[in-house]
């Protein structure tokens, strides 16, 4: 596979918003690119370094970056969102998955496959606890269920649903500012504030967050399927393991590629060494590789640590 490609850089819309470095930035990027796929765009993504880190930049967008934000609201209001209604938490019971699972796939297809990919984002359905509840994706930060036994698909419900087109457009196209006092999914380092280092009861106040970037992100979670491997539930992306802890290692790449490709681009065997080689993965286009640890904060929150360059 060689991403070499003769389109000009100056072709593309950068957007100034999203930093690749950044888990939830990253994320919500793959979530730009896959609605604006879903929409029936031919849209491609690459990475270029501006303003001192990583940005991304899409080709084959039909407006504007001042009219992003709408175009992004238009097809989220019309996408199929029915996997997060499932049920409130996540995970839930493994037999549900399976059915759920059982009746999507009989009717996906190669252009109808956006609940296929949402479904098989959340979890394993081969593995059960005693609960019954099915191996979640590594992805999943907050708890099963909280004080009204909601988890995240019902966040994902109320963030997508409520979701302005301002909020989308400020998150592609600003600094991120934090003012939205809504759900923190976690994906972001910077929503990791112990409770020693603020100055308020953080129990009695809801964590600031960048909705905008949520929303993105949530569907940017349909580009890490689970899969069993060994036993086991494995997370795209989530390869690298040590006691207690497990890393999510990403790459950012230079030469303008599809949806299709991305997904190859982030299952690739290479990224989940210690050290990745720089000699195998150029070749692909991919210019730089990141990572990030997910730590546990509490007995069952989990946030992403600031994510370091390893290629």
């Amino acid at each position: 596979m060689n991403l070499t490609s003769s389109t000009s850089p100056d072709d593309g819309l950068v957007l100034p918003g999203l930093d690749g470095t950044n888990p939830l930035g990253f994320l919500a990027t793959l979530g730009t690119l896959r609605v604006l796929s879903l929409g029936r765009h031919s849209v491609k993504l690459s990475w270029r370094l501006s303003g001192g880190t990583w940005r991304p930049m899409l080709f084959g967008v039909p407006v504007a970056l001042d009219e992003l934000g709408s175009e992004l609201h238009f097809i989220i209001s019309n996408l199929d969102q029915s996997a997060w209604s499932i049920d409130k938490k996540l995970p839930f019971k493994a037999n549900l998955l399976r059915r759920n699972l059982n009746a999507v796939v009989a009717a996906a297809s190669h252009q109808t496959r956006q609940k296929a990919d949402d479904l098989t984002s959340f979890g394993v359905e081969f593995y059960a606890d005693k609960d019954g509840l099915f191996e979640k994706t590594e992805l999943c930060m907050v708890r099963t269920g909280d004080s009204v036994g909601q988890g995240l698909t019902a966040y994902a419900r109320q963030i997508i649903g409520t979701i302005e087109s301002r909020q989308l457009q400020q998150t592609v196209e600003m600094t991120w500012m934090y003012n939205d006092d809504e759900y923190t999914l976690r994906w972001d380092p910077n929503e990791d504030k112990p409770y020693a280092m603020q100055w308020r009861n953080p129990s009695k106040v809801r964590s600031p967050s960048q909705k905008g970037a949520n929303c993105l992100a949530l569907f940017g979670m349909g580009c890490f399927p689970v899969v069993p491997v060994s036993g086991q539930a494995e997370t795209t992306g989530f390869g690298l393991k040590r006691p207690k802890q497990v890393s999510w290692t990403w790459p950012l790449w230079n030469y303008p590629v599809p949806l299709n490709v991305v997904h190859s681009l982030l299952a690739l065997t290479e990224l989940q060494r210690e050290k990745p080689s720089r000699s195998e993965l150029e070749p692909l286009g991919i210019a730089a590789v990141y990572r990030c640890d997910r730590i546990m904060t509490s007995t069952y929150y989990a946030n992403f640590t600031p994510a370091r360059r390893v290629a």
